[in-house]
């Protein structure tokens, strides 16, 4: 999956669309809700009233992050001070790795900005990972996490123990899970860690902090009742790890059964990056050793056997059979956790 994105970066640069200003720093490093919620000056709950070309634009190299211009109709403004009237935010919509900001017209949005370098106008905070769009539910999460992080941000130097009991709060909720869990535990996220530099804010003080059996049974609650989605399942599970629940168990080997159910792009690369995390709930904690498959990147010759993996692995585990679990969504794609690598 990630070499996807390297490949979209070297046909850019052949085909000269990457200005060296531009080009470095890409890909760029995942941003949680936390991060991107600091780095804004702007933080505005808005709708996309229209999304035009950018007249100033002649040639396609002179407006590389600037292509079109979103006009964005606030509603509330959650940090920052927002001008009079609609806000100008320039974007590029067509770029492939990293993924762009998604503003679509007519939909509710919640985005993180800063002013623009150059023009009178804002750009997207990190990209894809500082446009969320946002309605019911989703919009309550998000409007409760931003402000609560944007709360405890206001006091300065923040206690590892809050940051962590916002990183567990925000795991507990379907539209800002992955925020919480990639704070709790980057790695399991190997699709986006590759990218990750190292942190020195504090952010890495909670990076694999134990957690209370409080906080786990409210993580393992969110997972039982609301399951995540693939890209969500690994991290969630990573997670939960030495946490004994037989509810989060079947839970589990439900969601494996519904990706090892699918087919097309991706899907062995979600079933090989879930499988040893739902394995070792019930004892396989050599299963990489056991069946190297499971570790391998290369996949059309080691994808079909990943069912026969769990054919083994059921008996030697005795995992019970349960009906498949379709993963669920987890926000529009190629936003915040559901970015391209």
């Amino acid at each position: 999956m990630r070499n996807a994105c390297l490949i979209a970066l070297a046909v850019l640069f052949a085909l000269g669309t990457l200005a060296s200003r531009s080009a470095r720093g890409y890909p760029i490093p995942p941003q949680t809700l936390w991060e991107v919620a600091k780095a804004a000056d702007l933080v505005v709950l808005a709708e996309v009233s229209r999304v035009t070309d950018n007249p100033a634009c002649k040639k396609r190299d002179d407006c590389f992050l600037d292509g079109s211009i979103a006009w964005l109709e606030v509603r509330e403004t959650w940090k920052g001070a927002a001008p009079v009237g609609p806000l100008q935010v320039f974007f590029e919509p067509n770029m492939i790795c990293p993924a762009p900001p998604r503003y679509v017209r007519g939909e509710t949005v919640v985005a993180f900005l800063g002013r623009h370098p150059e023009k009178e106008g804002w750009t997207t905070v990190s990209l894809s990972y500082g446009s969320r769009p946002a309605s019911g539910s989703a919009l309550d999460d998000l409007r409760q996490l931003t402000q609560s992080a944007l709360a405890l941000q206001a006091q300065g130097r923040i206690a590892p123990e809050k940051l962590l009991e916002w990183s567990v709060e925000a795991a507990s909720h379907l539209a800002t899970r992955w925020d919480g869990l990639y704070l709790l535990r980057a790695a399991a996220d190997r699709m986006h860690s590759y990218y990750d530099t190292e942190r020195q804010d504090e952010t890495a003080e909670i990076d694999r902090a134990p957690l209370s059996q409080e906080q786990l049974r409210r993580i393992a609650r969110a997972f039982v009742v609301a399951p995540p989605a693939p890209g969500e399942l690994a991290l969630s599970l990573a997670v939960l790890e030495g946490f004994v629940d037989p509810a989060v168990d079947r839970t589990a080997v439900a969601l494996m059964e519904g990706v090892l159910a699918g087919e097309g792009e991706g899907w062995a690369y979600e079933a090989k990056e879930v499988m040893p995390w739902v394995l070792r709930r019930f004892g396989g904690q050599d299963v990489e050793q056991r069946w190297p498959v499971l570790a391998e990147d290369s996949f059309p010759e080691s994808s079909v056997l990943l069912r026969q993996v769990r054919e083994e692995a059921r008996k030697a585990f005795e995992i019970p059979k349960v009906p498949p679990l379709v993963p669920g969504a987890a926000g529009a794609q190629g936003v915040g956790g559901r970015t391209p690598d």
